[in-house]
Parts: structure tokens; C-alpha cells; sequence
């Protein structure tokens, strides 16, 4: 799939950020995808996701609005731990 970016204005959000985020990137096909959030709001978004599964998060400031921009991890070829051997 070609990278592609996908820019969603959340700019005007400041309460429940984080699910909207969340559900937006569980739909989207795209390969990077960069939110519009409001000023100052990144410790909260970086809380909210930690090292969220797939994704890369990377902050950026802005003006006007900062950015959170969410690249998806290439697949590492790595099977999920089995610890019971089943």
C-alpha cells in the first residue's frame, strides 16, 4: 500500500480526545495518519497512548494547533507469545 496520509482536524476537541482518536485509527487503511489537536494538549495524548500497539506517535508543535501524528509500525515477523505451547 502507498504511504498513505490522512489529516484529521480534532483542533476543537478537549474532552474525550483520546476515544475519538482511538476509533478513527482503528477504521482508517491509511498508513500515517496526523491529528489537528489543540494547543498544549500533547502530555495528555502521549498518556493516553503510551507505546500503543501498531502505531508510532510523534508530537509536533504547531501554530494555532499542535499535531500528533500516528505512522503505522511495519509488521516485525514476530508470532504473539505462546506461553502455554498451544
Amino acid at each position: 500500500m502507498p504511504d498513505v496520509i490522512e489529516t484529521v482536524d480534532f483542533a476543537h476537541v478537549c474532552c474525550g480526545l483520546v476515544p475519538a482518536m482511538l476509533a478513527h485509527l482503528a477504521q482508517t487503511r491509511a498508513q500515517t495518519v496526523v491529528f489537528r489537536i489543540r494547543s498544549g494538549m500533547g502530555a495528555e495524548i502521549a498518556s493516553g497512548f503510551g507505546t500503543g500497539v501498531g502505531w508510532t506517535l510523534r508530537l509536533e508543535p504547531g501554530v494555532g494547533c499542535d499535531l500528533a501524528r500516528f505512522t503505522r509500525r511495519a509488521a516485525s515477523g514476530r508470532g504473539k507469545l505462546d506461553l502455554l505451547g498451544g
